[in-house]
């Protein structure tokens, strides 16, 4: 296991405290290198709390999760960059709108420049999945700094007092309660708009369905709208922010142990960190087919093309113990968890290894 003993600025693409899943991923970070040795600071991508950073702190090597929010935080200039090493870990759509990867893993996507040329210019970049790992390749050869990070889910159990409660309130019939999570921002990439037509459908299937809704506080007006109007929809409730996954932090795993099955509906992801929370905790789950999901889930999930496929697959491991465990059981096993964390340590250390040397 590779030892480090020098001084790194953790850029996170979100406050530290922040529900989202890249804030997460920049907090198991921080906690990854602390425990290789290294001295960590973890502040957020914005310029000024950066620059007040690197003038306090005097860093060895900058580490960067999210490839387009970093290079915001680092002065938007990928020309005039600290003279530091810069380590890039790919964040959730780093592929789909900045690296001009399509959503059908096809080079002809959008691409920024201006997030290209940082990657270029980091002296290590750690990925977390194959379609990541590839287009690293194409975008600086086989032969470059590229290291595989397997991500080991940290799973908090903070308390949610009101949460029986909220169950109890949107269970729209005397029948027992049947809960299905949802986690996530009320952005496009997660195509928040399924959640309604797939929680109605289940619903004549499960009299007793309640929805939950998770993620960070909406951003803006059209998010804001987004939950009001799932919050009008019988059987949906809207969970209140709370911190996602890190280590000793957050409340995800107490969500997930009220929840029956987890919901996914995205557009496109990165590797996402409510499911692999979700298989860490042995609750099956139900995700759109859909780039970064199909790259790892593979046999860890039930996944779906269009809502109807993901009501017929809730109402299966929802109504069929045998299947639920069963699901339950094949994504642990073949999500690769085991030896993740000493592997994503190991990974991590090793690019700043690297990055050290140059």
């Amino acid at each position: 296991m590779a030892e480090l003993n020098h001084r790194v600025l953790v850029l996170s693409p979100f406050a530290p405290s922040s529900a989202r899943g890249n804030a997460a991923t920049a907090r198991r970070t921080a906690t990854r290198l602390r425990e290789s040795g290294a001295t960590v600071r973890l502040v957020q991508s914005v310029p000024k709390l950066v620059e007040d950073a690197l003038a306090e702190f005097t860093p060895d090597v900058i580490h960067g999760v999210h490839i387009g929010r970093t290079l915001t935080g680092l002065g938007g200039n990928p020309q005039q960059l600290p003279s530091l090493p810069i380590v890039l870990s790919f964040g959730g759509n780093d592929l789909f709108e900045d690296l001009g990867v399509a959503p059908d893993n096809q080079r002809s996507g959008e691409t920024k420049s201006d997030s290209v040329a940082l990657l270029q210019k980091a002296a290590a970049v750690v990925v977390a999945t194959d379609s990541q790992q590839r287009c690293a390749e194409d975008l600086l050869g086989a032969k470059a700094a590229i290291f595989f990070a397997p991500r080991c889910p940290e799973i908090g159990f903070e308390p949610l007092p009101q949460l029986d409660q909220l169950i109890l309130d949107a269970r729209p019939s005397a029948h027992p309660a049947v809960t299905v999570a949802w986690s996530g921002a009320l952005r496009h990439q997660k195509r928040p708009e399924w959640i309604e037509p797939i929680h109605r459908a289940l619903s004549t299937k499960l009299p007793g369905l309640v929805t939950l809704v998770a993620g960070p506080a909406p951003r803006d007006e059209g998010e804001r709208a987004r939950a009001r109007d799932l919050a009008a929809v019988p059987g949906i409730a809207l969970v209140p922010p709370f911190p996602g996954g890190g280590p000793g932090v957050g409340a995800t795993g107490t969500l997930l142990a009220a929840t029956d099955a987890v919901l996914n509906t995205s557009r496109t992801e990165g590797k996402a960190n409510f499911l692999l929370e979700a298989i860490a905790t042995s609750t099956p789950v139900v995700a759109a087919n859909t780039p970064g999901n199909r790259d790892w889930l593979g046999g860890a999930a039930l996944l779906y093309g269009e809502p109807p496929e993901a009501v017929s697959a809730l109402n299966e491991v929802l109504t069929n113990p045998k299947a639920s465990k069963r699901q339950a059981e094949l994504a642990l096993n073949s999500a690769g968890l085991h030896n993740a964390r000493l592997a994503e340590i190991d990974a991590i250390a090793r690019a700043h290894q690297v990055a050290l040397a140059r």
